[in-house]
């Protein structure tokens, strides 16, 4: 079954406001084909990395916003799923939950989890791709490593950055130089 070989993560996941953390995550381990103590103890162990234990017994609709997408981002990996898709999985967190995502998401890849990631922050794809991809108006139109992206967009560097020491004869304001 391709639903249990794949973790979804959504911009704006919908969630089951009513329930609780540990709740949801059960009856989606459910839908995953999970036995009952195994997506308690996977439950209980992915609400601990990301910080949402003490939360578990909360109703989700009592959740900020970034609470929403790293319980969403839980119950991705409920299953223990190869292959995640991942759409701005940092949107809406603060710093600290932002980088403890991109860490979990750096233990995923390096356990050879099969990881497409959209993102608009370059910064976090160079960090946490093997490759990237540029998407405009649903075309790939540019693909390849960061560096092989500079490349390619950028052209090769010149090996001149343009700077050169003073001239001798400078005023002693330069002579720091």
């Amino acid at each position: 079954m391709v639903r249990s070989k794949v973790g979804l993560l959504t911009e704006y996941p919908g969630l089951y406001n009513r329930m609780n953390a540990l709740e949801y995550l059960q009856f989606f381990g459910t839908l995953m084909g999970m036995e009952g103590v195994a997506c308690y103890r996977q439950a209980e162990m992915l609400l601990k990395q990301f910080d949402l234990w003490d939360a578990r017994t909360k109703r989700l609709d009592s959740y900020s916003k970034g609470m929403r997408q790293k319980i969403a981002l839980v119950r991705a990996l409920i299953n223990n799923p190869p292959i995640l898709f991942l759409d701005e999985p940092t949107t809406a967190m603060d710093p600290q939950s932002a980088r403890m995502v991109r860490d979990a998401i750096g233990e995923l890849r390096a356990a050879d989890r099969t990881i497409l990631l959209t993102t608009h922050n370059l910064p976090e794809a160079e960090y946490l791709a093997d490759r990237i991809a540029i998407i405009r108006q649903g075309m790939i139109i540019a693909e390849g490593t960061m560096k092989e992206l500079m490349r390619q967009l950028l052209g090769a560097p010149s090996g001149n950055c343009g700077w050169q020491p003073p001239p001798s004869g400078c005023p002693t304001c330069c002579a720091t130089w």
